[in-house]
């Protein structure tokens, strides 16, 4: 199974509600406007993923777009 958690880092609330509207995303986004997620995980770019086991172990982490093979690969792991 897998769950996706967005986070909005930089943009005011109004912008982000504003971006998940226009873009139809689905799943829960959390607000992080100092960018301490990011950083705590070693994120250098946006968008940054991080892919973490049941545990909380940190699988992998890219920085920058994905295209949906490069996606598979990353959540294949």
């Amino acid at each position: 199974r897998l769950q996706v958690l967005g986070v909005d880092v930089t943009d005011s609330v109004e912008a982000g509600s504003a971006m998940v509207r226009q873009t139809g995303v689905t799943y829960p986004i959390a607000r992080d406007p100092r960018g301490q997620f990011t950083a705590a995980f070693g994120g250098t770019q946006l968008p940054h993923s991080v892919l973490l086991a049941a545990d909380g172990t940190v699988l992998a982490v890219h920085d920058g777009a994905m295209d949906a093979a490069e996606l598979r690969r990353f959540v294949d792991r």
